[in-house]
């Protein structure tokens, strides 16, 4: 389910956020790196593609270990919260907050070096927006599509330009995300229409159990 997913997104994003650094910043953009001394986990990022040794640190990027776009200079904002690090591609504006995209998009980045360029604290109840202009590149193909058919992708911040606090975040309703329809099928040819196959399938028994 999309929402049990974006869980394991939030997760995953907590544990990069506390057992990271900003001691050292990585060769290519996108989260600061480790100074990890632990063997087991030392042992764990060996095995895993998306991390590498970086100026005697570890650094995880999933420019290490996918396609990605070619590099350029974007914009769009990017919503914080302690559980999220979302990002709405070409907006300006504070993002509604059950807006359908949320989620869909991640974004490795310094969090330390936005608080450095908007100095206004990040800490509203419902998170908050910030304006963002950088260097990055995105993930060439998607690597997810959920049960609405919209595609997951990732972006990473090589070099940040500029960073504007807009705002806080309103509510975000999770029960209207709970009763979204399934709505994916497939439309495209290649990597995307693969994927697309694979929601179909995933989100088949959300969409029976959803019509009883």
């Amino acid at each position: 389910m999309r929402c049990d997913r974006r869980i394991s997104i939030l997760a995953a994003a907590l544990l990069l956020t506390a057992c990271g650094s900003s001691d050292g910043a990585p060769l290519d953009g996108g989260a600061p790196l480790r100074f990890e001394r632990d063997p087991e986990a030392v042992a764990l990022m060996k095995n895993d593609p998306c991390w590498r040794r970086e100026k005697g640190a570890w650094h995880s990027s999933v420019g290490h270990c996918r396609e990605m776009s070619p590099s350029k200079r974007m914009t769009g904002v990017f919503v914080l919260t302690f559980e999220e690090r979302s990002f709405f591609p070409n907006k300006t504006a504070i993002p509604d907050a059950n807006d359908p995209l949320r989620f869909t998009h991640e974004i490795e980045l310094d969090y330390d070096a936005v608080g450095k360029y908007a100095p206004a604290s990040a800490a509203s109840e419902n998170g908050d927006a910030f304006l963002l202009t950088f260097i990055g590149r995105r993930t060439r193909d998607p690597y997810s599509v959920d049960c609405q058919g919209l595609p997951q992708y990732t972006t990473v911040v090589d070099r940040l330009i500029s960073a504007r606090y807009i705002g806080p975040m309103g509510p975000f309703d999770v029960e209207r995300l709970k009763a979204l329809p399934t709505t994916v099928s497939v439309r495209h040819d290649g990597r995307l229409g693969e994927l697309e196959a694979e929601a179909v399938k995933r989100c088949s028994g959300r969409r029976s159990a959803s019509s009883n």
